[in-house]
């Protein structure tokens, strides 16, 4: 069996004034009775605008607490977005968000 998998997910800002671009590396993986025999390097690169997508609804069910959501692209971003905020304010040290949502770290 060959299937597809998402090998890396990334937000990328490529200038602070610029748009957000999801992209995901997929990988290839070959398996003979249930075990993996071959992963490849990246086979297809797959790239959103964040604008062109942040109405798109996607349904899971939250592994966590097992709940069906339905939520939108911008509001997965968003979520992903203050998690990372909060890791920023306990891995860099002397910092501090601003008014702006700017992780001032040097005046």
């Amino acid at each position: 069996m060959k299937h597809a998998r998402v090998h890396t997910l990334s937000f990328e800002l490529p200038r602070p004034d610029s748009d957000v671009v999801i992209r995901a590396e997929i990988h290839q993986v070959e398996e003979q009775d249930g075990k993996v025999e071959f992963i490849s390097g990246t086979t297809n690169e797959i790239f959103r605008l964040l604008p062109s997508v942040l109405a798109q609804q996607v349904s899971f069910v939250d592994p966590v607490t097992q709940e069906a959501k339905t939520v939108s692209v911008a509001g997965l971003t968003q979520a992903v977005t203050e998690a990372v905020r909060a890791w920023m304010i306990e891995d860099i040290d002397g910092g501090s968000f601003d008014e702006n949502n700017k992780y001032i770290i040097e005046e």
